[in-house]
């Protein structure tokens, strides 16, 4: 197996519904066209821009809808001040293993 980084960007004001699509659709089609599929995603770095206790479950759900609980990627999260366009909410770094 090969290992290969994936990014995906969410460019959403908000991170509330947009968020679970996106993220399925991103991930699916950065992975996909490597000839992989979400399964094969093992670790994400989640870049939240002035991440509050309220952002919490909005993506926990996201994750959960996409990845599903029984071997769901590791994940980091981690709040920053911005990102390199403005307008980005949040920015999501899959790994997998293809």
């Amino acid at each position: 197996a090969m290992a290969m980084l994936v990014f995906c960007a969410l460019t959403s004001h908000k991170i509330y519904d947009r968020t679970t699509r996106h993220l399925r659709l991103d991930t699916t089609l950065a992975i996909g066209s490597a000839g992989g599929s979400v399964e094969d995603i093992v670790m994400l770095r989640i870049y939240k821009v002035d991440y509050t206790q309220e952002d919490g479950p909005i993506i926990s759900a996201a994750l959960k809808e996409t990845f599903g609980t029984k071997s769901p990627p590791a994940s980091t999260w981690i709040s920053v001040d911005g990102l390199a366009n403005e307008n980005f909410m949040i920015e999501i770094e899959a790994e997998a293993v293809v």
